[in-house]
């Protein structure tokens, strides 16, 4: 939390996927002279982000809060909710969710064509394993070199690759270094 409060003093443009509840989004908010672009597909972490996002209207002012997963493509993909976690890859091989969900994904670099945004200083993801499929769909958007925080297990992505050496051989082709926190 204290490395995204620090990198949202200085960026412009920040993307939180997986908002969840909308703390992180609203702690970018607070800290950037800028606009924060937060995605969260499944329906009651949504409501809950976009309630916590309007009890602070001088902040919500600078976000923009979408209904959508972050992936490679433009479809439709199937959520696996538990309560409060959520998932485009289940969770183990014989996982049956509490309830699935059908949401829109789109790409970052979809995203930002549509509505105009020449690009991010800063993207945070925290989507369960699907953070090489949303970077695949920014590939654009990654040649200007923004900063990326994401969330690593190894245990989720063992689960869609054969471990995270495919997510770290992908950054490091497109010039990133890599820090394990």
């Amino acid at each position: 939390m204290k490395l995204l409060e620090r990198l949202s003093e200085k960026k412009h443009s920040i993307v939180i996927a997986g908002s969840h509840i909308g703390f992180t989004v609203l702690e970018s908010a607070h800290k950037t002279n800028g606009r924060v672009y937060a995605f969260e597909p499944v329906q009651n972490l949504f409501e809950r982000s976009k309630e916590n996002i309007e009890l602070n209207p001088a902040l919500s002012k600078k976000i923009t809060l979408e209904k959508s997963a972050l992936g490679n493509s433009d479809s439709t993909v199937t959520m696996y909710v538990e309560n409060i976690r959520s998932s485009i890859i289940p969770y183990s091989k014989n996982h049956v969710a509490s309830r699935t969900e059908e949401v829109p994904m789109v790409s970052l670099d979809t995203y930002a064509s549509r509505n105009t945004i020449s690009g991010f200083d800063l993207m945070l993801l925290d989507i369960e394993g699907y953070e090489l499929f949303a970077l695949d769909g920014a590939k654009e958007l990654l040649k200007q070199k923004p900063d990326l925080i994401l969330e690593v297990s190894p245990r989720v992505l063992s689960k869609i690759h054969d471990s995270s050496d495919a997510l770290f051989a992908f950054l490091n082709s497109h010039g990133y270094t890599i820090y394990i926190i």
